[in-house]
């Protein structure tokens, strides 16, 4: 399996420790490297695993949950945003995904 995506809604502030231990059992178990995303959109949790696993984050877990967060991630780490969305995007001055995420729909929806 090379990704899943799982609705851990209800574990609140124990959260970040169950994936910890889940990412740790999997390791354990298949001896391969494991990271996990954190994040309220599926889009998030992928850009978030990927971040876990490119700053080698402790625990091999990253949660994406503030604006802060979002402003840490440039756009172009974003699933499906490829170079040429990047460079419209940026034009516009959306360079993070808390700019994509505060952008005007309707804006969006005319430039693309």
């Amino acid at each position: 399996m090379d990704e899943s995506f799982s609705n851990f809604e209800g574990f609140g502030a124990g959260l970040n420790a169950q994936c910890q231990a889940l990412v740790a059992a999997v390791r354990r178990w298949t001896s391969l490297p494991c990271c996990a995303g954190i994040a309220p959109t599926r889009t998030l949790a992928k850009a978030a695993n990927h971040l876990a696993k490119t700053l080698g984050v402790s625990g091999g877990v990253l949660q994406i949950i503030t604006d802060y967060h979002r402003q840490q991630l440039p756009v172009e780490e974003i699933w499906g945003v490829g170079p040429r969305l990047t460079n419209r995007l940026g034009a516009m001055g959306t360079m993070t995904a808390c700019d994509l995420t505060t952008a005007l729909e309707p804006t969006l929806r005319k430039a693309f």
